[in-house]
């Protein structure tokens, strides 16, 4: 008669010993998941921080660009620092002109 009590506490020993690991790999998994999710989600905010800024740039740089992208300011730039003059036109070449012009290929130095 006592030996059966001795494998029933031995029995409720070991499911006892069990439960309290599995407590503890459980406990420990939730601690370990809920860093991760932390640091995840400190990730993702210093990221939207950086989009926040990329987005203002870009719209600075939109800015910028429609303030110098008219066509009065471009014209009076050209017309400020290009020497642009019409070409003057001359009459259609012939062929035998424009070939004899240029060098031909594969007839180099002769």
């Amino acid at each position: 008669m006592l030996s059966w009590a001795f494998r029933v506490g031995r029995l409720m020993g070991f499911w006892l010993c069990l439960s309290m690991v599995s407590v503890m790999v459980l406990g420990g998994s939730t601690i370990w998941l809920r860093h991760q999710l932390r640091a995840g989600e400190a990730r993702l905010e210093a990221l939207h921080a950086k989009e926040e800024e990329l987005r203002a740039g870009m719209d600075r740089l939109a800015m910028e660009w429609s303030r110098l992208n008219q066509p009065e300011q471009l014209a009076d730039l050209a017309q400020r620092h290009l020497d642009l003059r019409p070409r003057p036109v001359s009459p259609p070449a012939r062929l035998v002109e424009v070939i004899s012009q240029g060098e031909l290929p594969g007839r180099t130095g002769q």
